[in-house]
């Protein structure tokens, strides 16, 4: 070899011991920060890769790999890899999936970036837990994150955010609050509001928001009065986005007679259309009527129904980390 292929020889295998080594050397300074159940999770997984474990090898190098990518600095990066680890499939790692999902959430979050403000404060306004007693509550610490969050999307403009501050606010909360969460406190709707944020949100044309005052009007529900012709008004604006709630909406006044001829049929065709859009809403009204409807009964179609309701009723526990 020539002294230059020597250079150049040399250059590459140190370059490969490198790539190599990283996930034993770096591991410590990329992680420092990650959330305790998340450092203990790779303190693992680095045990069993220098011990010559090749899965864990591959997933340390993964993650090295990611954590790079997070550390960038670009927003778009970070909530990209919230998304992914959000949606890891693995059961036994969900755990830490899930944490590492928020953890790159809220650096993205903190950025200005909306989408990942509007998840994060979702999040936090979902996020309950089971009490002794077997009674659910929201920790008030993440009643506080998720309004906070929401509020910084939503002022933004950002219409989700503008409806899910809507959600917030309509309906009230059992809140826990103390050192171990053992104190609760029944948190009132703000009808006013959530009235406010729902208007801003039906100004961009938003297709859930106007779904959502079709089902106020539809059921009367405070502070709106009953009235069925709204109601279908406002599924039309959602269901002609393709907005498989106002389809559904639809079915619901056609199949009951409400502001519209009684028409089994037309309820039929738009409850399948939502179907086909997952509403889990429409599945269970099909199931229903295949079941009991003495014109359209259908066994083989009842039963369709009810495999397509368990489907989208796991698809959606899956995503949870309850199926």
């Amino acid at each position: 070899m020539t002294i230059r292929q020597n250079i150049v020889f040399f250059c590459f295998t140190l370059a490969v011991g490198v790539l190599i080594f990283i996930p034993v050397t770096l591991a410590k300074d990329l992680f420092d920060d990650f959330p305790p159940n998340v450092r203990y999770y790779i303190q693992t997984l680095q045990k069993k890769a220098d011990a010559g474990d090749v899965p864990s090898q591959e997933k340390l190098e993964n993650l090295v790999k990611d954590t790079a990518k997070g550390r960038s600095g670009s927003a778009e990066v970070q909530f990209s890899l919230s998304q992914f680890y959000k949606t890891q499939p693995d059961q036994q790692e969900r755990y830490v999936s899930s944490e590492l999902s928020i953890y790159w959430l809220s650096k993205a979050a903190e950025q200005g970036y909306v989408k990942a403000q509007y998840e994060l404060g979702s999040s936090y306004a979902a996020d309950y837990i089971i009490m002794p007693n077997d009674a659910s509550c929201i920790p008030a610490t993440n009643i506080k994150q998720g309004e906070r969050w929401l509020l910084k999307a939503a002022r933004q403009g950002y219409a989700p955010a503008q409806y899910g501050l809507f959600n917030f606010y309509q309906s009230g909360k059992n809140v826990c609050y103390g050192s171990n969460n053992d104190q609760t406190y029944f948190k009132k709707a703000n009808f006013i509001k959530a009235q406010e944020w729902l208007n801003k949100a039906l100004e961009q044309q938003y297709a859930p928001a106007q779904a959502s005052l079709g089902r106020q009007y539809l059921y009367g529900i405070h502070p709106y009065p009953k009235d069925f012709q709204k109601a279908i008004d406002y599924f039309i604006q959602a269901a002609n986005q393709g907005d498989a709630a106002g389809i559904a909406g639809l079915g619901y006044c056609a199949e009951h007679g409400l502001g519209m001829p009684k028409d089994v049929r037309k309820a039929i065709q738009y409850y399948t259309k939502a179907a086909d859009l997952h509403d889990v809403q429409a599945i269970n009204a099909l199931v229903d009527l295949y079941r009991d409807d003495v014109v359209y009964k259908n066994p083989e179609k009842e039963n369709e129904f009810k495999i397509k309701a368990g489907i989208e009723n796991c698809t959606r526990m899956i995503a949870i980390g309850c199926c």
